[in-house]
């Protein structure tokens, strides 16, 4: 039983080891919605590792979110880092307003999501935003 349990968390290990900084574009393709995190910065400097949902529209990743703490972190800054599997992509958030981009992306998550994504959201607290993750120049 122990040696499961440890195998358990070294493979655990290897699997979420250092993440390395990229050094071509994201490639979206990979961008999945079980291994795309995003990590931001806190007031106090720590970084914030967060899983999100994401979609491509017009070639770029689309985040969405209510009133969470990483929505406040974007705000304050939106340069942050796409983690895809390992590879950290340094990228720039630009919040979205206009409605006919918003409607654009609600749709691309309604697809790729399903009916899920409706409930999902509808629980989250606060006001919806939407963020453009775009590379960082």
């Amino acid at each position: 039983m122990h040696l499961r349990l440890a195998v358990g968390v070294l493979a655990l290990g290897c699997a979420t080891g250092s993440p390395q900084l990229a050094t071509g574009p994201i490639d979206w393709s990979a961008a999945d919605r079980w291994s795309v995190r995003l990590v931001t910065r806190d007031p106090d400097g720590a970084e914030r590792l967060t899983r999100v949902r994401i979609a491509i529209v017009d070639g770029h990743g689309v985040v969405r979110t209510g009133a969470s703490r990483w929505r406040r972190n974007l705000e304050n800054d939106p340069r942050c880092r796409l983690r895809v599997n390992t590879v950290d992509y340094p990228v720039w958030a630009e919040r979205v307003t206009a409605v006919a981009d918003t409607a654009r992306i609600d749709a691309a998550f309604l697809k790729k999501y399903g009916w899920q994504e409706r409930v999902f959201m509808a629980l989250w607290p606060g006001e919806v935003v939407f963020f453009r993750l775009l590379p960082r120049r």
